[in-house]
């Protein structure tokens, strides 16, 4: 079979061959370019190797990679960083996507254990059951992504999503907001949590870190509580992570006439859904409704008004889970960070005219 070369990618994901080698090397693209060259990469099996920058004697090994989308902006970040950092280690990177499937990510990590894996990097959906099935990854290093001690054998990386939805809420309380709703992402299962009855329904289970919407629904119910805030379930619901959803639900926000006053979205491109069906209703933002986003993605600064938005930073994540991996591979030292988070504040959100 013939093997796959930078412009097979090039040609795939309709980019040149020099767009290529940026991403490959972890320099600055456009994030749809750099989404569609790692569904490419994917696609065809492309391997990665990376350039030589430590004077290191040993065997041929690879870091495989299994993230949910791969054509996710947010996930091609987090692939950058972690192509940037395993360049300076001299692996070779293996990057599978599961496609937000429970089926496709037990083919994912049956694939790799054929390879000489030393670390695998993993954005487990639901559960982490099919590692205790395959050798290999009883004797390698592994790092969980994005998931909140969720195994206490292995590493694990994530944000400080407890603190996020904490900092946004707290914020528009600070401006006078009393009727807050929070909009949570729905968890990427092949049966997502809809409904918030069932999210919370999870407050007790060990492995509730792999709950995103959780984490952050606690930060939320913090802040209302410090402020003598009741939390009022009507004011929580789960929503997709699209444009449209966004549209979708400040249609239904508004339908239920809740008198809301300020908004938290799932993600910077939920947001821009709420303000295009807000606008067309002729509700003012913020004069009238504030709304706070989540990444910091770059839609967010070019969003009218620009979003406020609580920062992420998916690259830093990437190389922070390389550094875990090396660690339990030189020192042995298995470790859980979180990964703190900041709010970005812009023109979406303003306090409450008295």
């Amino acid at each position: 079979m013939r093997k796959v070369t930078v412009q097979d990618v090039a040609a795939l994901a309709g980019v040149s061959p020099a767009t290529v080698s940026r991403v490959l090397n972890g320099g600055s693209v456009k994030e749809d370019l750099a989404s569609r060259t790692y569904a490419a990469i994917e696609t065809l099996g492309y391997e990665i190797k990376t350039k030589k920058k430590h004077n290191i004697s040993r065997e041929h090994a690879f870091i495989g990679v299994i993230v949910p989308d791969i054509s996710s902006p947010f996930y091609s970040e987090i692939v950058s960083g972690i192509l940037k950092e395993a360049l300076l280690y001299q692996y070779e990177v293996i990057i599978k996507s599961s496609e937000g499937s429970q089926y496709k990510e037990k083919e994912c990590l049956e694939q790799l254990s054929h390879l000489p894996l030393h670390a695998l990097i993993y954005y487990p959906m639901a559960t982490i059951d099919y590692l205790y099935e395959i050798d290999i990854y009883k004797q390698i290093a592994i790092v969980i992504g994005g998931r909140e001690n969720i195994s206490t054998p292995f590493s694990h990386v994530y944000f400080n999503n407890e603190k996020a939805g904490y900092l946004a809420t707290k914020y528009l309380t600070k401006l006078g907001k009393k009727r807050i709703y929070y909009l949570g992402p729905i968890h990427e299962l092949e049966k997502p949590i809809t409904s918030i009855q069932e999210l919370l329904s999870l407050e007790e289970e060990p492995n509730k870190g792999f709950y995103v919407s959780l984490k952050r629904l606690e930060g939320y119910k913090k802040a209302l509580s410090e402020e003598n805030i009741p939390f009022d379930l009507e004011l929580v619901s789960l929503c997709g992570y699209t444009w449209q959803d966004g549209y979708e639900a400040a249609r239904a926000i508004i339908t239920k006439m809740l008198d809301v006053d300020a908004i938290i979205a799932v993600n910077d491109m939920v947001a821009t859904g709420m303000l295009k069906f807000l606008k067309e209703q002729g509700i003012r933002i913020p004069e009238d409704l504030s709304i706070i986003g989540y990444d910091n993605r770059s839609i967010a600064e070019i969003s009218e008004p620009p979003l406020t938005t609580i920062d992420q930073n998916a690259y830093e994540l990437g190389r922070e889970c390389v550094l875990s991996a090396m660690k339990q591979l030189q020192e042995h030292k298995i470790e859980s960070r979180s990964l703190d988070i900041n709010l970005v504040i812009r023109h979406s959100t303003a306090a409450t005219n008295l």
